[in-house]
């Protein structure tokens, strides 16, 4: 049986997104699976170059993002407050 450790539920979205990082010189697309108000299940075309923060833009949302795991050209983020 698989417990569910997620405070809130994820919503399916399959949206593009975007991963900014140093300094908002270095970009990454992706595509958003999921996101809860906790953070976003990301694919990404490869997670060696991903940082451990970073800014993430949905449309015309911004969210400070950790990486919580990494796996096979997926990732699992959190906000950061």
């Amino acid at each position: 049986m698989l417990i569910e450790r997620r405070h809130s539920p994820r919503r399916l979205t399959l949206k593009e997104g975007r991963i900014f990082f140093d300094e908002k010189r270095s970009v990454i697309d992706c595509t958003v699976l999921n996101v809860s108000e906790k953070g976003a299940n990301l694919r990404v075309p490869s997670t060696v170059d991903v940082p451990d923060t970073f800014e993430l833009h949905i449309g015309n949302e911004i969210h400070a993002a950790w990486v919580v795991w990494k796996a096979d050209g997926t990732l699992g983020v959190t906000w950061i407050s």
